[in-house]
């Protein structure tokens, strides 16, 4: 897929003929195919523009410089912007049994459930991606990420940036899960996030490790910067630092929690 510097047939056979819609790219591929992503400015402005994957498990991977088959691609991930404008959400996933999506930047979405990123019965790999200024309706969950549904057995976050998300008036900022069986987040960074509960992360359901990760500058959440709500299931955090959020870290409403090397300097209660 290529924004700009394709020609006819726009068919995907080559950089020259790539598909300029990112859509049309994943409506012609098949399950286990990597849909490559160019280097440029992706503008999704209506559910028709938005990246719809449903029921294909696929490698959809931005950053690639445009020569090769595909080619060498960066980890840069705001090389390659997927824009939603203030208007629609960027990328929805659903009914996937596995997936990765790796190297783009998801920002100014606008959804219900998932202003960046709905995820909906589906296990899959985010890596090195960020997310920045999505936001959801008023009181509605999910700023950056949404990740819920039935039997969804694994969701991981790896090397991610998530800022200025919002859970307007309601949970989960950055991230807020439902019903995951088990949660990764590693290597990543919440700055800047804002909800009324889990202004960074609230994890309703299941369990998650939450190791190598920075929570900083999160606000002004009335209560908490991660909120667990996880029954019996247990929430690990390893290697973490949380400072100067403008509320408590965290927020343990049922289940365990084990915290292992951490860092709590500078927040509010």
């Amino acid at each position: 897929v290529a924004s700009t510097g394709a020609s006819a047939p726009y068919n995907g056979s080559s950089w020259g003929n790539a598909y300029t819609n990112i859509q049309d790219a994943v409506n012609s591929a098949a399950s286990g195919d990597l849909v490559a992503i160019k280097q440029g400015y992706y503008s999704i402005t209506n559910s028709e523009s938005m990246v719809y994957l449903s029921g294909k498990n696929l490698i959809l991977r931005g950053g690639y410089e445009g020569s090769g088959t595909p080619g060498a691609y960066t980890n840069d991930p705001w090389k390659t912007v997927l824009d939603g404008q203030d208007e629609t959400r960027p990328l929805y996933l659903a009914n996937c049994s596995s997936g990765l999506v790796e190297g783009v930047a998801i920002t100014r979405g606008r959804g219900t459930r998932g202003g960046g990123v709905l995820v909906s019965n589906t296990s899959v790999v985010v890596r090195n991606c960020a997310l920045s200024a999505c936001k959801t309706p008023s009181n509605i969950s999910g700023g950056g990420i949404y990740c819920g549904g039935t039997d969804v057995e694994r969701i991981v976050i790896d090397g991610c940036v998530f800022t200025w998300n919002s859970g307007t008036g309601a949970e989960g900022g950055g991230i807020y899960t439902k019903n995951i069986q088990f949660l990764a987040v590693t290597s990543s960074v919440f700055a800047m996030n804002t909800a009324a509960n889990g202004a960074a992360m609230t994890i309703a359901g299941g369990s998650a490790d939450i190791f190598n990760c920075l929570f900083r500058n999160n606000a002004p959440g009335f209560i908490s910067c991660i909120k667990m709500t996880s029954g019996s299931c247990t929430t690990t955090l390893e290697n973490c630092t949380f400072e100067g959020n403008k509320m408590t870290a965290l927020q343990q409403v049922s289940g365990d929690i084990i915290a292992e090397n951490c860092i709590f300097w500078r927040n509010g209660s």
